[in-house]
């Protein structure tokens, strides 16, 4: 199964988060009424697929220490500014 194609992503993201014991903040949002068309919930075939995924997360290993240190280290910074401040040889020349 692909994570994603479902409400299942929602989950995997919540119970990551819990699991890394993250903090998570409430956002103010305003929906709009429907202008047509119906949901397209269906509550126990979605509910048994979201329960399915938090017992998949469960039971999924929590990644070590060093598993997460050797993910940190393949990824790139995102901002200039993240960049210069990570790299210890450039902050050694300017002084």
């Amino acid at each position: 199964m692909v994570w994603g194609d479902g409400f299942e992503i929602e989950t995997v993201l919540n119970c990551r988060v819990a699991r890394a014991g993250l903090t998570v903040r409430e956002v103010p949002s305003h929906e709009l009424n429907r202008i047509h068309g119906g949901s397209n919930l269906r509550a126990i075939a979605d509910g048994l697929r979201v329960l399915r995924t938090i017992w998949t997360e469960w039971r999924r290993p929590v990644a070590g220490q060093a598993q997460v240190e050797e993910f940190a280290a393949h990824q790139r910074p995102t901002r200039a500014w993240q960049q210069e401040a990570d790299d210890p040889d450039d902050t050694a020349s300017a002084a």
